[in-house]
C-alpha cells in the first residue's frame, strides 16, 4: 500500500517542537509565514509566528498575529494569555486586564504551552513589571546613547499601541532625521498628521522633513498650518524661518522680513533684570558666549579651539550651553571658558538674569535659531554690546542687537546693512566656523582618467534644485565624455528616486549620472576628477573634504550671505580666484577649465594639504586676535552709547 505524503502543514508542525526546543525562530518565522500564503488561517500557526515576532522584539507584529489568532479561535486560553502578557508588556493595561479575563475562562492547550520561550514571562510577571510607556522609555534611552535605529525601533513599537502619542512621533522623526532619511521621516509625519491632525510640533516637523527633500512650497504650506496651530510657540515659529533659507527661490529681503517679525512678535524685554555689577577690572573684558545646543554641531571643535586663543589677560570668556559643563556633549568646552551656564529649559528671563550674573561686557550669540528661547532674550539689553555671529541670520531690529559677525565676501557691500537693520562688524580673516581640515586620506584621490572624465557631487535632496541641475547640464554638455557622481542621500527611494530621474531627465542627463553609495568620504571623492557644488550649498565641510582628497571645487555664490558661506570658506583660503563663481556662466566655465587640463589638477593635489594649512580661516591664533579686534572696537563704540545698562 502507497504511503500517504505528508502536507506542508503535518510536515511543518511535525518538525515545530524539535524547532522551538532549538531556538530557530527564523526557520519558524519562514516556513510558518509560507504556510499561510498559501492556504487557510490557522491558529496555532499565528500563535507561532506571533512568538517569532516576540523573539526579535517585534512587539506589535506579536501582537497584531496573536490577534488574528484570537479572532479564528477565542476560547483559547495560550492566545488570550499571550495577548494580556503582550498588552502588559507595552504598558497598555486595559487591553490586558480585557485578554487576562478571557484567558481565564478559556480552554487551555498543553500542546501550546510547550512551544512558549523562557524568555516570555507569564501575565502576572508582566503585570507586577508595568511601567508607564516602557517602549518609549527604550527609544529615548537609545536616542542618548545615539542608537538611532533602535530608537526608531521603539518608537515604532510603542506608537503601534499608542499611534496618538505625539512626543513619540517627534521622536521617531528625530531617529529617521539625523541619519538622513528625510524621506522617511516625511511618510511616518503624513501618517501621524492623520492622527493628531491638531498637533502644531508634528506639523511643524513635516514641514522640516519637507524641506530637506526640496519640497520647498509644501514645506511652507505646513509650516504655516504649524504656526495657526500655535502661534505663541517661539520655535515653531523659527522653524519655519530656518526652512526659508534652504530654499534657493526665496529673497534675502523676505528672510529678512520674517526674522525681523520674529524678533517683534516673540523678542522679549524682561524688567526684571538684576542690576550689573561694576567690573572688577576695567581693563579686563567679559566676552559670553550662547551656544544653546549648536554644541552638537560638527563645526563646534574648531570653534572651541578659537575660543581657546583669546588673551586671558584681557578677556574673561563665559558660555551658555544646554546643560551642564561635565555633560559628555559639552566637555570639549571646558578647555575654553572660564565659567559656564546651563540653559537647558531656561526661559528668557532666566536666561538674560545668568547673563547678568556674569557680568557680560560683551554678549556674541552663535546658536541662532537652534536656540529660539535664548535668542529671545536678546530683546533686552543684556550687555552692553549684544552681536550675532551666524552667516545664516539677517538681523533682529529693531531689537537690541548692535552687530552681526561677518566679513567681506559673506557681505561685500553696505548694502547688506539694510536688509539686516544692525551694523555689519567684518573680520579680516573670515566669519564663518568651519570643520578642521580632515586628517590625509590613506589613499590620496587617484582621480577617474581610467574612466573618462568625472565630476562628484555630495549635494542633498534639498540642494538638487532646478539652478544647479541646469548648471551641471551646461558643464556635462561642454565636456561631452564626462559623467557625474552624486552621493545617495537616499536618493534610490521610490519617489525621491523618480523625482531625480525626472529632473535630470528634463535636461537629458539621466543616463550621465550615477548614485554611489559610500560610508566614506574619501573614498567617494577618491573616484572623481573635480567636484562641483551646488547653488546655495550651505555646507563647507563638503568643499573642505574634497579639497583634502585632492579635488578642486568648483562653488557658485549667489546673491544673499547664506549664500556665501562655502564661497567665503574658499576666498579666505585663498582659493577664491580659480574655484567661486558669481554667476552660472562663470561657474560652468571655471568647472570646464579645470576638467580639461589634467595637468594642473595634478600639479594641485600635492599642495593643497600645505596650502590648507596656511590658510588664515584655519588658523586658531589668527582668528581669535581677529575676534578680539572687533569686540574692542565694538564695546569702545557701542558701550559708551549704551552705557551700562
Amino acid at each position: 500500500m502507497k504511503k500517504k505524503t505528508a502536507t506542508p502543514k503535518e510536515h511543518f508542525f511535525g518538525r515545530v517542537d524539535e524547532l522551538v526546543e532549538k531556538g530557530e525562530w527564523e526557520t519558524i518565522q519562514e516556513e510558518g509565514a509560507a504556510l499561510l500564503e498559501g492556504g487557510e488561517p490557522c491558529g496555532d500557526v499565528l500563535f507561532l509566528l506571533a512568538l517569532a515576532a516576540f523573539m526579535r522584539h517585534d512587539f506589535a507584529g506579536a501582537v497584531a498575529r496573536a490577534k488574528q489568532a484570537y479572532d479564528i479561535e477565542p476560547g483559547v486560553t495560550e492566545y488570550c494569555d499571550l495577548l494580556a502578557t503582550l498588552h502588559g508588556m507595552a504598558g497598555d493595561l486595559s487591553s490586558a486586564s480585557f485578554f487576562a479575563k478571557m484567558a481565564s475562562v478559556g480552554t487551555s492547550s498543553p500542546k501550546l504551552v510547550g512551544w512558549l520561550p523562557k524568555s516570555l514571562p507569564t501575565f502576572t510577571e508582566a503585570f507586577f513589571e508595568v511601567q508607564s510607556r516602557p517602549f518609549f522609555q527604550q527609544a529615548v534611552r537609545a536616542l542618548s546613547l545615539g542608537r538611532w535605529a533602535d530608537a526608531e525601533h521603539w518608537f515604532g513599537q510603542h506608537l503601534a499601541f499608542h499611534p496618538k502619542d505625539a512626543e513619540a512621533h517627534a521622536g521617531l522623526s528625530h531617529a529617521l532625521m539625523v541619519r538622513g532619511l528625510f524621506a522617511s521621516a516625511a511618510e511616518n509625519l503624513r501618517a501621524a498628521r492623520h492622527v493628531v491632525p491638531s498637533d502644531a510640533k508634528v506639523a511643524s516637523l513635516l514641514g522640516n522633513a519637507l524641506a530637506a527633500i526640496g519640497q520647498f512650497a509644501e514645506a511652507q504650506a505646513v509650516h504655516r498650518a504649524a504656526k495657526a496651530a500655535d502661534a505663541a510657540d517661539p520655535a515653531i515659529h523659527a522653524a519655519a524661518i530656518v526652512d526659508l533659507l534652504a530654499d534657493s527661490e526665496v529673497k534675502p529681503q523676505a528672510i529678512a522680513a520674517e526674522i525681523q517679525d520674529w524678533a517683534r512678535r516673540f523678542g522679549v524685554a524682561p524688567e526684571a533684570l538684576p542690576p550689573r555689577r561694576s567690573s572688577a577690572s576695567p581693563r579686563r573684558l567679559t566676552v559670553g558666549y550662547v551656544i544653546g545646543t549648536a554644541g552638537r554641531s560638527q563645526s563646534i571643535a574648531f570653534l572651541t579651539e578659537i575660543l581657546a586663543k583669546h588673551e586671558a589677560q584681557r578677556f574673561r570668556v563665559v558660555g551658555f550651553g544646554a546643560g551642564p559643563l561635565s555633560d559628555a556633549s559639552n566637555a570639549v568646552f571646558q578647555k575654553c571658558f572660564e565659567a559656564w551656564g546651563n540653559t537647558r529649559d531656561a526661559d528668557p528671563l532666566t536666561f538674560a538674569s545668568m547673563v547678568r550674573a556674569e557680568n557680560v561686557d560683551i554678549l556674541i550669540d552663535v546658536s541662532s535659531f537652534t536656540s529660539p528661547a535664548l535668542l529671545q532674550a536678546f530683546g533686552a539689553r543684556m550687555a552692553p554690546v549684544q552681536a550675532m555671529w551666524s552667516p545664516f541670520f539677517y538681523g533682529m531690529a529693531p531689537q537690541n542687537v548692535d552687530a552681526l559677525l561677518t566679513d567681506g565676501f559673506l557681505d561685500p557691500t553696505d548694502k547688506a546693512a539694510a536688509i539686516v537693520g544692525e551694523a555689519l562688524c567684518r573680520l579680516e580673516m573670515g566669519a564663518p566656523v568651519v570643520l578642521p581640515v580632515p586628517a590625509v586620506p590613506t589613499d590620496a584621490a587617484a582621480g577617474g582618467e581610467a574612466r573618462g572624465p568625472v565630476f562628484a557631487a555630495d549635494a542633498t535632496l534639498a540642494e538638487l534644485n532646478v539652478q544647479t541641475v541646469e548648471a551641471w547640464a551646461q558643464i556635462l554638455a561642454a565636456v561631452p565624455d564626462a559623467v557625474l557622481l552624486l552621493r545617495d542621500h537616499g536618493f534610490r527611494s521610490g519617489d525621491v528616486g523618480k523625482r531625480l530621474i525626472g529632473l535630470f531627465g528634463n535636461f537629458g542627463l539621466a543616463h550621465r549620472v550615477d548614485v554611489v553609495s559610500v560610508s566614506e568620504t574619501a573614498e567617494f571623492f577618491a573616484q572623481a576628477d573635480v567636484c562641483l557644488l551646488p547653488y546655495q550649498s550651505m555646507r563647507p565641510e563638503v568643499a573642505i573634504n574634497a579639497l583634502t582628497a585632492g579635488l578642486p571645487v568648483v562653488n557658485w555664490s549667489g546673491v544673499g550671505r547664506h549664500r556665501r558661506l562655502v564661497g567665503s570658506v574658499l576666498n579666505f583660503a585663498g582659493l577664491a580666484a580659480d574655484m567661486v563663481a558669481e554667476s552660472a556662466d562663470e561657474y560652468r566655465d571655471k568647472a570646464v577649465a579645470w576638467m580639461n587640463d589634467p595637468k594642473r589638477r595634478e600639479a594641485f593635489r600635492p599642495i593643497i594639504r600645505d596650502h590648507l594649512d596656511k590658510a588664515p580661516i584655519f588658523d586658531v591664533g589668527g582668528r581669535a586676535a581677529d575676534l578680539e579686534r572687533a569686540y574692542l572696537k565694538l564695546h569702545s563704540k557701542v558701550a559708551a552709547a549704551v552705557g551700562s545698562a
